[in-house]
């Protein structure tokens, strides 16, 4: 199923759960007015908290993704929320990388997958700090 005019927006797990006035006001927050939105529709997973928004216009979608788009920490209920606006209809992969070395440039890293897809986010583990013998 392709969703038009739509982008996605994943609240990870609160508990508890944000409120849906919270929500619409986060949304009406992006910079998009009431006559811009048509729906704001929660959508049933198990754990997470995610609302697809169906706009009017594809441009006002368009400049959503392009101007929001990925993941960012927001205070919404006067908690720290890691929230991740997307693209409903592209599908995600998250991918590991294994012998990358820890202190290497991550950007060559964000290139180097470009060539695969969008990178939405890139996440370095630390290495494990050596206990002094």
């Amino acid at each position: 199923m392709r969703y038009e005019d739509t982008f996605e927006i994943g609240f990870g797990n609160p508990f508890p759960r944000l409120q849906l006035l919270s929500v619409h006001r986060f949304v009406t927050g992006l910079g998009l007015s009431e006559s811009q939105i048509l729906a704001i529709a929660p959508v049933l997973l198990v754990g997470d908290q995610v609302v697809r928004v169906t706009l009017f216009k594809t441009a006002d979608v368009t400049a959503i993704l392009n101007q929001h788009g990925g993941a960012r920490q927001h205070c919404i209920e006067g908690r720290q929320i890691n929230v991740l606006i997307k693209d409903p209809n592209v599908e995600e992969r998250f991918v590991r990388v294994f012998d990358y070395p820890a202190n290497a440039n991550m950007e060559v890293m964000k290139v180097r997958l470009r060539e695969f897809g969008t990178v939405l986010d890139l996440a370095g583990t630390d290495m494990l700090e050596q206990q002094p013998e």
